[in-house]
Order: C-alpha cells, then sequence, then structure tokens
C-alpha cells in the first residue's frame, strides 16, 4: 500500500470525505486502506457532513429492519392469512417470523375468518370434578 499522501490526493479527500462512505472512499483511493484514509482525514481534520451523516443512518437502517415488507408479500399476507392464520402465510414467506406476520396483519386489520377454519367445533362439556377444566371436541372439517 502507498503510504505518502500526493498534493492531489489530500485536496480530492478534502473535497469528498464529507460526503462519502469509507468504501466509496475505498474505491477513489484504491492505493490505501480505511485505516489511512481515516488517519489523514482526522490528521487533515475533516468532519462527516451532518446531512450527509442522517441520511446514510436513514439508509443503513431501512436496510437492516427486518419488518420491511413488499407490495408481493402484503399480497400474499392479505391472501393467506384470513384462511390459514400465521402458519398459512408461513409456507409462503418462510423468511418471515411468527412475530411478524401477526403484527403485520393486526397493523393492517386483517384477521382469521372463523368461517375458514379446518375445525369443527362438535361438544363442549364442564368437568364435574375440577370447575376449571372444560373439555372441547372438535371435528376436522371436510373440504368439498
Amino acid at each position: 500500500m502507498k503510504r505518502i499522501w500526493t498534493k492531489e490526493e489530500e485536496e480530492l479527500l478534502i473535497k469528498v470525505y464529507p460526503i462519502k462512505t469509507i468504501e466509496e472512499l475505498c474505491e477513489i483511493f484504491p492505493d490505501k486502506t480505511e485505516k489511512q484514509i481515516n488517519k489523514k482525514a482526522k490528521n487533515l481534520k475533516l468532519r462527516k457532513n451532518k446531512l450527509f451523516i442522517k441520511e446514510y443512518r436513514i439508509k443503513k437502517s431501512l436496510e437492516a429492519r427486518k419488518d420491511l415488507w413488499s407490495d408481493e408479500e402484503l399480497k400474499i399476507l392479505q391472501k393467506h392469512y384470513p384462511n390459514g392464520g400465521v402458519y398459512e402465510v408461513q409456507k409462503f414467506l418462510p423468511h418471515k417470523s411468527y412475530d411478524s406476520i401477526r403484527r403485520k396483519a393486526n397493523k393492517l386489520g386483517i384477521t382469521i375468518d372463523e368461517n375458514s377454519s379446518q375445525w369443527d367445533l362438535i361438544n363442549h362439556e364442564h368437568l364435574e370434578d375440577n370447575p376449571f377444566v372444560w373439555k372441547f371436541t372438535f371435528r376436522k372439517k371436510v373440504v368439498r
């Protein structure tokens, strides 16, 4: 790696450092390391532009957010959540977590259609020996 900075390189660094990421600076100065670039910027008392920092942080946080949903994913959620809930949606979107799907459906007001349940309640009875226990009997719906 080249250690000595030319006057032209210093002038270019002064011009672009405030508005470029370290990755972009490494492309501009391919013969310098990140450490060399940052050290030279520090020696020249260079600072990043405040607006640049704000925009960069917003961009990075949006990239990092896992709860961002594409239009296609939202269509899948709207189509499958009412019929099968979270587990049905996860068949089509395995990279989305249970909580992420549930929260997004709640936020959008998408509810499970009670008529689309796969089970019918046949009977329910209260057990006499324990007042806090109920016995429910279900039958799997026959899909026609």
